[in-house]
């Protein structure tokens, strides 16, 4: 038999195991239970927030690739509705040269960097005008380097839709004379039918846009095991990170490779669906099991690793009517959800170590609830064995300090200023969003001082910086008696020493009669490089903590911003205003050249068209009766008629001479030189320097201008003997000079509405990034000095 006391122990130990037993049924049973539902649940929420992410990439990639083609169709009829094409399509046969439709064209490449073709094709599908543009350089592509197209697929498509109608083809390789040119130039194109005046199709206009820019946008960024592809409706790859298996269409390279062939499972759900999810299915139950509840990478084995995650979004640029291509993102299931994965790997090691800790406490538990019985146990036993002298056991624990109480008061404490931090960085981001809203530079100011105050317990805010023009800016708010702690020596210390580390400062402030005391916080401003300060003066101890300090900081960068998008604001309007400027006097300058010729043709060609009729009547009257006189008459009709034509010749070669096409500005300009000085019996010195000198049109015609204007003024109001005219090339830059002796002017003495030419000569200089200088003495005549700069090229 068992002795009283191993009884006792026996007891003592079965009563430590039920209750071991009991807390382990009632808490870790629960836990672990719990553990592992919210593992499911919030492996369910990481999984999709993953799969949502890839969605949402793929849904800002597909509409960036919208956004970029977004505008080619508006182009594209813009095109088609221009006068020149439309007057080319009314005359037959078609007139020759096709120049007002190429410079069109030429004028809409130079703004459309992007469509790198743009065609006028004619109904039998030959080319008539083609503008290539490639890497800034534009080019019209002359006769006998133009194709018949008749055979592709858009020229066909496109013959066959109405007015108005938009042809957008997938996107291929670009071939030239039947085959494709290497390196590969992807390209997707924009056509539309046009028709002659009488309804019959004239041919159609087409754009070819690089497919370049907005393929980058399905390439992955930067080292990544996920692969992001671009497919079209046939599942042959636009964009691929592996070369080889891009362009694999019939209509391409050919090679038959593709999505179809890469996912087969996937690919009619891929084709079917707008977007979605597609992954392989489990290979079994227990790797199912895996999926669900075990971190894959760790535990699922190597052919897991090999399951990948299908993301697709589709891409329409045109809506339902244009092409449909598919954005794939194919990422190892593994890489995917690896947040899922770590998140059950960390959920399944707390759940372990809190149930060996709540093993440990259970027995600890069981323990200290024990001792006290197994102690009353022997104060029994010893009283059963006539030990009645001794008095009980007094090893019973005391009643330990309650901490949760502690907790609870810390916690308490803790939360209210986590509270209170979260309510100023909210006030923070809500003064930011109040101050940035502002374009003005007093209104931003006014909105910083407000929301500094509202911030930060102060009742004075001072603001200073540079401004752009070195000048130093102030704005003060608040009660002014705190301005005068400005002028203590060792705050002013302590304000450049802020300035010069570019860190907040704090302080307090002594008191005076009329001063009162309290504290500064202060943090420096940096508009445009320039720097400032904001300071804040309050009574309020708080002002002068790092919480404060670090808030005005964080604010100050926000007036910053706002201080130099008011400066940015202030100069756009400045532009805009000069640019406003600019228009009204090129309209001017326009009106008045308008105004001249009409003059030109009223006083001169109309007179002298008048004077012939006359001479001719007067033949015709005196052809009876006395011949001689009637020749006499005819002779002069004639004579009339001669001025007549080389005063129109004169008129037209001064809208616009086509020897400048032909012969070049030096050529020309001496030609008009010489004219006009037969016209003014005047002597002429003409150099030019080199003497071919050929430059690109828009500067020739910008310098024939300028110096035609110096002349024709030269020849009507200067009445010289000698006129000079020289061109120079030097630093890259054209200078033009005409000079003459003449009769000078005044600019004072130029009445309002006047002297347009020369507001032309200069707009003219000035729209090329040169400039005109007018010199003129009355009586020592005047100097016309233009600097045009050439333009450069990038190679």
């Amino acid at each position: 038999m068992l002795s009283s006391q191993a009884m006792v122990s026996h007891r003592f130990h079965s009563l430590r195991a039920r209750l071991v037993l009991a807390f382990l049924v009632t808490v870790l049973l629960p836990l672990i239970g719990t553990g592992l539902y919210g593992n499911w649940t919030t492996s369910r929420t990481l999984e999709a927030q993953a799969l949502d992410a890839a969605r949402a990439d793929l849904r800002l990639r597909a509409e960036q690739i919208e956004n970029y083609l977004s505008g080619a169709r508006e182009d594209l009829l813009f095109l088609s509705r221009l006068d020149s094409l439309i007057a080319l399509l009314a005359a037959s046969p078609p007139p020759s040269p096709l120049s007002s439709l190429q410079s069109d064209f030429v004028a809409f490449a130079a703004t459309h960097p992007g469509i790198f073709q743009t065609r006028y094709i004619d109904a039998t599908g030959m080319e008539v005008v083609r503008v290539d543009s490639a890497s800034g350089n534009i080019e019209i592509v002359p006769a006998h380097r133009l194709q018949n197209k008749a055979d592709r697929y858009y020229f066909s498509v496109t013959l066959s839709l109405a007015a108005g109608e938009v042809y957008i083809s997938p996107v291929d390789l670009n071939r030239e004379f039947g085959l494709i040119p290497t390196p590969h130039v992807p390209t997707i194109r924009y056509a539309t039918p046009v028709f002659h005046p009488n309804g019959s199709q004239a041919g159609i206009v087409v754009l070819n846009l690089y497919a370049g820019p907005f393929l980058r946008f399905a390439r992955a960024d930067g080292d990544s095991d996920a692969l992001l592809a671009l497919v079209d409706e046939s599942g042959y790859y636009l964009a691929h990170p592996d070369p080889a298996r891009l362009w694999g269409g019939l209509s391409d390279l050919n090679t038959g490779l593709g999505a179809s062939a890469d996912y087969p499972q996937g690919w009619p759900e891929i084709v079917r669906q707008p977007s979605g999810v597609f992954s392989p299915p489990a290979e079994n139950w227990l790797m199912a099991i895996f999926d669900e509840v075990l971190p894959v990478g760790l535990f699922a084995g190597e052919s897991q690793q090999a399951r990948r995650v299908l993301v697709h979004e589709t891409v329409q640029p045109d809506g339902e009517s244009g092409p449909r291509w598919i954005l794939l993102h194919d990422e190892p299931r593994v890489n995917l959800l690896a947040s899922v994965w770590a998140f059950r790997l960390t959920a399944i090691t707390i759940l372990t170590a809190a149930a060996l800790a709540a093993l440990v406490m259970a027995v600890g538990l069981a323990r200290s609830l024990t001792a006290p019985i197994l102690a009353l146990t022997d104060d029994v036993r010893r009283f059963g064995q006539d030990r009645l002298a001794r008095r009980p056991s007094q090893n019973a624990p005391a009643k330990a300090r309650d901490e949760i109480g502690e907790l609870t008061a810390a916690f308490t404490e803790m939360s209210a200023a986590l509270n209170q931090h979260l309510e100023q960085l909210s006030l923070l981001n809500r003064a930011g969003h109040h101050i940035t809203a502002r374009l003005e530079r007093p209104a931003v100011l006014e909105a910083a001082g407000r929301a500094a105050t509202t911030l930060l317990p102060a009742e004075h805010c001072a603001i200073q910086f540079e401004s752009e023009g070195g000048a130093m800016m102030n704005h003060a708010a608040g009660d002014a008696r705190w301005a005068a702690h400005r002028s203590d020596p060792a705050l002013t210390a302590l304000l450049n020493a802020a300035l010069a580390d570019g860190e907040w400062r704090t302080a307090a402030l002594p008191g005076g009669a009329l001063i009162p005391s309290g504290y500064l916080c202060a943090a420096p401003l940096c508009v445009s490089g320039r720097p400032g300060l904001i300071e804040l003066y309050g009574p309020d101890p708080a002002l002068a903590d790092s919480t404060s300090g670090n808030l005005l900081a964080a604010l100050s960068v926000q007036i910053s911003i706002a201080l130099e998008n008011a400066e940015l604001y202030e100069q756009l309007a400045e532009r805009r205003a000069e640019l406003q400027t600019l228009v009204e006097q090129l309209i001017n300058a326009q009106e008045e050249e308008r105004r001249l010729v009409a003059y030109d043709i009223h006083d001169g060609l109309i007179q002298m068209l008048v004077g012939a009729r006359l001479q001719l009547n007067n033949a015709i009257a005196d052809h009876e009766r006395e011949r001689g006189r009637a020749e006499t008459a005819l002779r002069k009709g004639f004579d009339e008629l001669a001025a007549a034509i080389a005063e129109a010749r004169r008129v037209i070669e001064g809208l616009r001479p086509a020897a400048l096409d032909d012969l070049g500005l030096v050529t020309t300009l001496r030609q008009f030189a010489e004219d006009n000085q037969a016209d003014c019996d005047c002597e002429l010195d003409f150099t030019a320097s080199p003497p071919d000198l050929r430059l690109p049109p828009p500067v020739e015609t910008t310098a024939f201008r300028i110096a035609q204007e110096a002349i024709t003024n030269a020849r009507k109001y200067a009445e010289t003997r000698r006129l000079q005219v020289a061109l120079t090339l030097d630093d890259g830059a054209l200078k033009i000079e005409v000079r003459d002796w003449g009769r000078g002017f005044d600019f004072s003495a130029i009445s309002e509405g006047r002297g347009v030419g020369l507001i032309g000569m200069r707009e003219r200089a000035r729209l090329l990034g040169g400039e005109c200088l007018i010199e003129s003495i009355p009586g020592a005549g005047t100097t016309v000095r233009a600097t045009l700069p050439l333009p450069t090229t990038d190679h």
